[in-house]
């Protein structure tokens, strides 16, 4: 398959049919074979937008005999067109091309011929039309070629990167696949393809194919498409060449045929990874391994050591009421596993219940280890549009056998940090510590009574005259009992101030000038405070 002339119908074949014998190639020579024709016209004067790109034109230069540069104009207006050759046909309009229009050509490297007039334009255009046909009906038959040898490289157990390498050789163009939700390019050489900014997969057009031109001085050809009916992925044509054809999408839709031989075995072991990984988070997290030589030989299948501590991180996808699919949970699993391996050596991500939970080897800083894990999986997922995150981080590295309770304080932190500052946050298990104090106090019944007789009457002075005493009392607390610091964040006068916290005194009951009665006020207020 592999050869230029199965790439294109060129203008070198069409001057090799026996009816251009006479023709002259003015210009161009060594081009004609880079060249492709997909159509043919007659144009005369004026040139417009009639010309499509890759055209041969014909032409009987009518008008020009006496005007040479018009006929210069004529040429440059077919060049700019993009057109695949010129062919003048002289001895009755004209009788010789003028040297400055065969200078021109000679110049941008444009195929101009000259045709006899005894050359009919209609037996040209049968001819040529003729050879596109079959060049045609021959590419869709080496297409069909092509698919069987991608089939049975897939049956011969080879690699995609090797399928993909079969339809190079064909098309004779760098071939890679990108993929949504997966920062995976499959390609022959990955080296070869780094993440161009340009052909990001988010910002291609993926509704139709497409043609664009890239920063690195190349054509890309677009073809967008599903991976088993499931995610968006692009195959990409990558040509240093823009003379290549770009290739029909229903002769790319037959090699994508292939391709999905690949995705569906990735997506099995995936699948399967995933499930062996989810099982072995959930023996962890309820201590159930028994069989203790079992479970060592499963976790280090996964490179999971047993004897190592482990930083623990959960993560809640916030749907926004769209429901989670299995490929969801794989695509995201697979990028949490990812940025793992770049943060640490060993590393355990996958989902249990409605969390994706996370344990990264703790060979260091555990801080540094868990937020430069945060800090990339969010960059990533933001930039693959995956749903926002809320996180809880449990404080300290475990062991095999603490990890239960370090899951399950990741857990409080997460659910609590949502509590108190809604989604997409991301809280620690020490930071919510005096939020799930005051949490269980508020529940108790005895200290309820307590807020509501220090903290009642302060609320019922504000309905009845208007002036909110917690408020003052809440700023007083936070300045630390600072006067002037207070009375300059409320803008009052410090005599206005003073008045205010003898009266939250006398209707608490409380000193402010003693540590223990401001502790409490302090403590009400904030019980006050969650209850509401």
């Amino acid at each position: 398959m592999k050869g230029d002339k199965f790439m294109y119908y060129s203008v070198d074949q069409v001057l090799a049919q026996p009816l251009m014998g006479k023709a002259k190639v003015l210009s161009g020579m060594r081009l004609l074979k880079q060249c492709p024709v997909e159509s043919v016209s007659v144009i005369e004067q004026p040139v417009e937008k009639f010309v499509k790109k890759n055209e041969l034109v014909l032409t009987t230069g009518i008008g020009f005999d006496r005007a040479p540069e018009t006929f210069e104009s004529f040429v440059q207006e077919i060049y700019a067109s993009h057109a695949s050759a010129l062919a003048v046909a002289t001895g009755r309009h004209i009788k010789t091309v003028p040297h400055q229009v065969i200078a021109f050509a000679q110049n941008k490297g444009f195929p101009l011929i000259q045709l006899p007039w005894e050359i009919r334009f209609s037996d040209v255009i049968k001819n040529v039309l003729s050879g596109i046909n079959h060049w045609e009906e021959f590419m869709m038959h080496q297409y069909k070629k092509l698919q069987r040898e991608m089939i049975n490289t897939y049956l011969e157990g080879k690699s995609i990167h090797e399928a993909l390498l079969v339809m190079e050789h064909f098309s004779q163009a760098h071939i890679y696949i990108l993929q949504r939700r997966n920062e995976t390019i499959f390609s022959t050489a990955p080296e070869r393809h780094p993440h161009h900014p340009s052909l990001h997969i988010n910002q291609l057009i993926l509704d139709k194919p497409s043609v664009m031109n890239t920063t690195w001085g190349s054509r890309a050809q677009i073809y967008p498409f599903e991976i088993l009916n499931q995610s968006k992925a692009a195959l990409v044509i990558d040509s240093d060449s823009s003379q290549l054809p770009i290739i029909p999408p229903s002769i790319l839709e037959q090699a994508i045929i292939a391709l999905q031989l690949w995705f569906k075995k990735q997506q099995l072991a995936i699948h399967q990874s995933n499930t062996e990984k989810e099982r072995l988070i959930a023996t962890m997290i309820s201590k159930d391994w028994k069989n203790g030589p079992s479970f060592v030989a499963r976790a280090e299948r996964q490179k999971f050591s047993p004897t190592e501590n482990y930083c623990c991180i959960v993560g809640k996808p916030e749907q926004s009421g769209h429901k989670q699919t299995a490929q969801d949970t794989n695509d995201l699993a697979e990028l949490a596993t990812k940025t793992a391996k770049e943060i640490c050596e060993s590393s355990l991500c996958a989902f249990h219940s409605k969390y994706l939970v996370i344990f990264l080897r703790a060979s260091g800083d555990s801080q540094e280890i868990t937020e430069g894990f945060l800090e990339r999986f969010e960059e990533k997922r933001n930039g693959y549009h995956f749903p926002i995150f809320s996180w809880g981080i449990s404080d300290r590295p475990a062991n095999i056998h603490e990890l239960s309770t370090s899951y399950k304080n990741a857990c409080i932190a997460l659910e609590t940090g949502r509590s108190r500052h809604g989604i997409g946050t991301r809280s620690t298990f020490t930071d919510t510590c005096e939020f799930q104090i005051l949490s269980h106090l508020s529940k108790n019944h005895a200290a309820k009574d307590i807020v509501q007789k220090i903290i009642g009457p302060l609320v019922a002075y504000n309905s009845e005259r208007g002036l909110d005493l917690m408020h003052t009392l809440t700023y007083y607390i936070h300045h630390n009992g600072n006067v002037s610091q207070t009375a300059r964040a409320l803008s009052l006068q410090r005599q206005s101030l003073i008045y205010r916290l003898q009266k939250i005194e006398g209707l608490t009951g409380k000193s402010l000038s003693k540590s223990d009665d401001l502790f409490l006020l302090q403590l009400c207020v904030k019980l006050w405070t969650m209850t509401v």
